[in-house]
């Protein structure tokens, strides 16, 4: 293994597709490589995917009397739809929040939140993001069965973007503040020291 040049990069790149049949010959490469800011090429969610996600968490806050048997928006008992990614659970995820924050009347029950989880698998995802924001839900929302999850999320991450949040929200939540102590106290050694001091901190201050 060995670093590459930019001009050898771009020469690998050339040959690789150009045996695959790949064209690209309207790849500027000056700005690419070279041009100051962002990449010339944004990538986003496409509008369509988007609203999918945002449909979808609008039926799952729908009245129950709107809900097939399983307590399930029509067709969600099947699984994730065909073909998302985790981007299109995050903005599923700042959907249900955003609309339960200006809404709470639409906050989704502890029976709606297991039915969710047994269609999509949440609690189960690898994915530390989807996992993550699963988790701030269900605490949002005081779903108890999410305490020892957010536990072992705790002991398997160390990114402030991860830990902080969990913390900070798990102690808000009275019955049980004592779980989060609890963790840092026995966990909090193997976090990185500038985690472990903003940790003790934000403990502290709400104690």
């Amino acid at each position: 293994m060995k670093t590459l040049t930019s001009d050898e990069f771009k020469a690998f790149t050339i040959s690789w597709c150009g045996g695959r049949g790949v064209d690209l010959s309207a790849v500027d490469w000056d700005e690419w490589l070279h041009a100051p800011g962002m990449p010339p090429v944004r990538l986003s969610l496409a509008n369509v995917e988007g609203e999918r996600a945002k449909e979808l968490a609008a039926q799952w806050l729908r009245p129950q009397s709107e809900m097939d048997p399983s307590g399930c928006p029509e067709g969600a008992a099947a699984g994730a739809p065909q073909g998302w990614r985790h981007q299109h659970w995050l903005v599923f995820f700042g959907c249900l929040s955003s609309e339960i924050d200006s809404e709470p009347s639409h906050a989704l029950s502890l029976e709606r939140l297991l039915r969710m989880d047994e269609a999509y698998g949440f609690s189960a995802s690898r994915n530390a993001e989807v996992r993550f924001r699963w988790q701030r839900l269900c605490i949002k929302l005081r779903a108890d069965f999410i305490v020892p999850q957010v536990v072992d999320f705790l002991k398997s991450q160390g990114r402030m973007k991860f830990v902080r949040p969990l913390f900070r929200e798990l102690n808000a939540w009275p019955e049980h503040a004592h779980v989060a102590t609890q963790t840092f106290e026995e966990w909090g050694g193997n976090y990185h020291p500038i985690a472990r001091k903003m940790l003790a901190q934000d403990l502290a201050a709400s104690a």
